[in-house]
């Protein structure tokens, strides 16, 4: 979290711990605990699992890859995991009437119908 994002709203009493993530590594807290939590956009609700599998050491572990994936990227500001699974049924049904809206709104977005495997992992 960012300082004006840390709010009551956000850390009601006997909730999670709130850290900012300028001050915190991923890999400390996942040493301690195995498993996080990650919130992305707090108005859609874009929450993640992250578990810790596998340590190992890597002289050059170079720049993370994509190993797997399922479907398209998310879409920014869709509304969280709802508003994406309707909105994605609308851009995979061509029939849809607001299927053309939805299209150009959605390449607005940088929205890409086919997850970019390579290009991310590159």
């Amino acid at each position: 979290m960012h300082k004006f994002e840390m709010e009551d709203a956000f850390a009601p009493d006997g909730g999670p711990e709130l850290l900012l993530a300028s001050d915190t590594g991923v890999d400390e807290i996942l040493s301690k605990s195995g498993r996080i939590t990650y919130m992305y956009d707090y108005g859609d609700d874009w929450d993640h699992e992250v578990e810790l599998l596998e340590r190992f050491q890597e002289e050059d572990s170079g720049a993370p890859a994509v190993l797997e994936h399922k479907g398209p990227g998310p879409i920014e500001d869709s509304g969280g995991v709802g508003g994406f699974e309707e909105i994605h049924a609308i851009l995979k049904d061509k029939a849809h009437p607001e299927h053309e809206e939805m299209l150009v709104w959605a390449k607005s977005q940088n929205y890409k119908a086919r997850y970019p495997k390579k290009a991310i992992s590159s």
